[in-house]
């Protein structure tokens, strides 16, 4: 992940040098691995977990309000 300064005056447009942010590893897939929040100062990132050499498993719930209605 790269960030790069950008300067705007008018319809002027000047980009300055990019620089590393951080790196991670993502899949063999080729969308994106991450999203922005709202605010743009923090990332989600999707990356592999590996604990001790093994891919721990990771469950999510969907629509999980329906399943606790009577």
């Amino acid at each position: 992940m790269w960030v790069v300064s950008v300067k705007t005056e008018g319809s002027s447009f000047e980009a300055g040098t990019p620089v590393a942010l951080f790196s991670f590893r993502s899949g063999p897939s080729p969308r994106n691995h991450f999203t922005v929040t709202g605010d743009g100062q923090r990332f989600l990132v999707d990356t592999p977990a590996e604990v001790g050499g093994t891919t721990e498993q990771f469950n999510v719930l969907l629509n999980w309000p329906v399943a606790f209605k009577h």
